[in-house]
């Protein structure tokens, strides 16, 4: 069981930062990175920043947290269909293969709506903020 968390970051500039904590009491694998959608029905979730791949999935042992960066929005304004979105739809991957695992959990976006549009990129988990910053 994780608990699904979503803070803004001061910078950079249109980020926001995903925490996962494993509320659990055994250990629990992050595959890849979140899948990320806006609404139920987008045909895609919102693509990772392949430069932050990691070696290998992180393994969060009982109370560890492990993150996952937002770019929501190109700073310079080239995103287009841009809206404002009160949550994100995340759904985590499995070790293997494609599609999701379980019903995507619906996360609150802080304070109350983010905008998002089609430049959002999301980071692969990663085991520190700073290397999920991207």
């Amino acid at each position: 069981m994780l608990k699904l968390t979503i803070e803004p970051l001061r910078e950079p500039i249109n980020h926001v930062m995903i925490q996962a904590k494993n509320i659990s009491q055994l250990p629990c694998h992050l595959n890849k990175y979140p899948m990320l959608r806006t609404y139920q029905a987008q045909p895609t979730p919102i693509p990772a920043a392949d430069a932050t791949k990691p070696a290998s999935a992180i393994v969060l042992l009982p109370g560890a947290s492990a993150y996952a960066g937002v770019m929501t929005s190109a700073a310079d304004g080239s995103g287009s269909n841009g809206k404002n979105v009160p949550a994100l739809l995340l759904q985590l991957q499995p070790s293997a293969g494609g599609g999701g695992v379980g019903r995507p959990a619906s996360v609150a976006m802080p304070p109350g709506s983010q905008y998002i549009d089609s430049a959002a990129v999301v980071t692969y988990w990663e085991s520190d903020v700073q290397t999920a910053t991207y």
